[in-house]
């Protein structure tokens, strides 16, 4: 719906928090089996990154206006 150029799409860029997220899933799946407190932590970090606010969209947003 947005494209490359919307406002949106250039806060996000590469998306770093979105990929991280990602590699953090795939090594907490194998540690489940054999350490599963450290896979419960990984999950738990990935909920903390995702609940603190990306500051790059109301930037840019208030350069727009």
């Amino acid at each position: 719906r947005h494209g490359q150029a919307s406002v949106l799409a250039r806060a996000i860029g590469n998306d770093f928090k979105g990929k991280i997220s990602v590699v953090l899933y795939v090594v907490a799946i194998p540690c489940a089996f054999f350490i599963p407190l450290l896979a419960q932590l990984i999950y738990a970090l990935v909920g903390v990154m995702w609940i603190m606010p990306d500051m790059r969209i109301e930037r840019l947003l208030e350069k727009e206006e």
